[in-house]
C-alpha cells in the first residue's frame, strides 16, 4: 500500500519526485519500466491536490506512453 502525503505541498513534491524519476528512467533506458507503479499514481496525486487539469494531463500522458498497459481501473476510465 502507498503512503500518500496529507499536506498539499508534500503532494506536489511527491508528484515532482515521481515525474522526475520517470523522466530519468526513460532518458537512461529508452523506456519506462516503473516496477514501483508510480505511473498509476500520478493522476490520483494531482486529484488529491484539486488539480483536475494536471490529472487530465497525467492520464493523457499515461495513455500515450503506455498504450499497451491496461493500467489501474481508475486510469482506463479517463480518455476512452
Amino acid at each position: 500500500m502507498y503512503d500518500f502525503p496529507k499536506d498539499k505541498t508534500r503532494v506536489k513534491q511527491r508528484i515532482a519526485q515521481y515525474e522526475r524519476s520517470l523522466r530519468e528512467e526513460k532518458r537512461r533506458f529508452g523506456g519506462i519500466m516503473d516496477s514501483a507503479g508510480k505511473r498509476y499514481l500520478l493522476g490520483a496525486l494531482y486529484l488529491l491536490n484539486d488539480d483536475v487539469s494536471g490529472a487530465l494531463r497525467s492520464f493523457e500522458w499515461f495513455e500515450n506512453e503506455f498504450q499497451a498497459d491496461i493500467g489501474e481501473p481508475f486510469n482506463i476510465c479517463v480518455g476512452r
